[in-house]
């Protein structure tokens, strides 16, 4: 004997496979329901993981602090050239308003990777615990555009 790989894609197919391996009667013969039956719980099961995966994903991030050595901002001294940076009135814009959205924050983040770099985007997403746009919460959109528009307006992240 020898391991052997088998791809069965309809049930006559897996009771010709099984009637050739050494005689199938008609009472241990797999329906089409039996077959559909198994499908259906291996699909729930897989489901059931991926949301666990996700669930335990959220809660590492949620239980994840602000990078400790990260040195806090300073507040940032307007100049006449901060006033006519054209990169950060949209989010400027977006940031006066209490509930910023995923786009406003996104085209935030997008600002300063462009002005000040990638690595500057995503020591900004770190301080507020999140690795990528996505994880952080709503919630958290408007300071995050608070803190971009102050990071493109001279300061340090």
């Amino acid at each position: 004997m020898f391991p052997m790989t088998v791809t069965v894609h309809n049930n006559a197919q897996l009771n010709a496979i099984l009637a050739a391996m050494g005689g199938v009667s008609e009472a241990t013969q797999v329906t089409a329901a039996e077959v559909k039956a198994h499908r259906d719980e291996n699909q729930t099961t897989m489901k059931d993981a991926k949301e666990a995966v996700q669930k335990e994903k959220a809660e590492k991030a949620s239980k994840t602090d602000p990078k400790p050595d990260a040195a806090p901002l300073s507040e940032p001294t307007p100049t006449a050239s901060d006033n006519s940076a054209s990169s950060s009135t949209e989010s400027e814009a977006a940031s006066n308003t209490k509930a910023a959205t995923y786009e406003d924050a996104k085209k935030a983040i997008l600002a300063l990777s462009k002005e000040k770099g990638r690595q500057a985007s995503v020591d900004a997403l770190a301080r507020f615990g999140a690795e990528k746009l996505p994880d952080l919460p709503q919630e958290r959109y408007a300071d995050l555009v608070k803190l971009v528009n102050e990071v493109i307006a001279g300061a340090e992240v």
